[in-house]
């Protein structure tokens, strides 16, 4: 059955609207969704959306990012997605894409981040979106589909950027040499921050991986479900089997190359940490290797304190050349000790 499709974004070219245009146009569709379906919507869509009682384009202080979802209302299906945005002040970010809908209509809202957008599905999104505005032939089940579908593409392109970013530092890491102690240093301080960088952005993808593939995978699981007042089987039904079990292979894939890179970052960091714990226990034996190199030619001097009138003709005269010869001799065996038991 075609289907009545309105879209509402708190964004648009230039910035962020103004709240109060946003909300105004996001009541007014809610009450035409409402009107037009019989149905009354129970889901508090301000604590979903965030406004916080602030600007759309300011976050506030407590603000976390929704939870995606997929929940059946009986006469409704109700949906929450998160899309990784583009990189905005060195972090990740989420577009959210909201979505209400029944047999006869698609209400979706998104909802960009302050500083940034997700491009590429906001390019797919409205592709279709405009398509349907002129054929409008499209069922529901479909287009939520083809969403997922998009969904999970941002998700790949994200990760597979990230992956690359990971394999590049963590390549700078294996080529650091623990010989040179202030280079050492001067890497480790360098390339620390952005490996940390990196795994917070994994990390931040967590939650909108893995339930993505749990929102596929319950779809799927719903045609196993013999209730004909499932929402999710009505919506989804004629969305061919194979294509969402392909799109759940898929998703499940992505989250396990996330944590696959999530894998790599914390050996890389645990890298780091041992890096760093094994330069200073060098330090520390530098330290105690010269002070053992100086100790016995301190004692000696100050033994003799280089006066030797009351001593011996041959002492006097010599006293001063076998003193030096010692503290070489000396400094030479124990150079070879202390190399050999790597301490320089």
């Amino acid at each position: 059955m075609p289907h009545i499709w309105r879209n509402i974004k708190n964004s648009q070219r230039g910035g962020h609207r103004p709240r109060e245009d946003f909300v105004a146009e996001l009541d007014q569709a809610l009450s035409e969704f409402e009107q037009r379906n019989g149905v009354k919507v129970d889901v508090h869509l301000d604590a979903v959306i965030g406004f916080g009682g602030n600007d759309l384009a300011e976050r506030p202080a407590n603000y976390s990012h929704p939870f995606p979802r997929l929940e059946d209302h009986h006469d409704y299906l109700f949906g929450l997605l998160a899309v990784p945005a583009d990189l905005a002040k060195g972090e990740r970010d989420f577009t959210n894409l909201i979505f209400l809908a029944t047999e006869t209509e698609l209400l979706t809202i998104i909802k960009d981040p302050p500083d940034t957008y997700a491009r590429d599905f906001g390019t797919n999104f409205f592709r279709i979106y405009d398509q349907h505005a002129i054929s409008g032939s499209e069922i529901v089940g479909p287009t939520l589909a083809r969403l997922l579908k998009y969904v999970v593409d941002a998700d790949e392109h994200s990760l597979n950027t990230l992956g690359l970013k990971t394999e590049r530092w963590v390549n700078k890491l294996d080529e650091i040499s623990s010989r040179d102690l202030r280079r050492l240093e001067r890497d480790l301080a360098r390339l620390t921050p952005e490996l940390l960088k990196v795994h917070a952005e994994v990390r931040a993808m967590a939650t909108t991986t893995a339930e993505t593939a749990i929102i596929v995978r319950n779809i799927l699981d719903s045609g196993a479900i013999t209730q004909n007042d499932s929402y999710v089987i009505r919506l989804f039904e004629t969305v061919p089997q194979p294509s969402l079990r392909s799109l759940f292979a898929r998703a499940r894939q992505t989250e396990s190359y996330r944590r696959d890179i999530d894998g790599e970052l914390n050996a890389a960091l645990q890298r780091c940490d041992q890096l760093r714990e094994q330069a200073q226990i060098t330090a520390t034996h530098r330290v105690t290797a010269y002070g053992a190199l100086i100790l016995v030619p301190n004692l000696l001097f100050d033994f003799f304190g280089q006066a030797f009138v009351d001593l011996p003709m041959w002492l006097q005269r010599w006293g001063w050349w076998l003193t030096l010869g010692v503290t070489v001799t000396y400094w030479f065996v124990q150079v070879q000790i202390l190399r050999r038991r790597k301490y320089l």
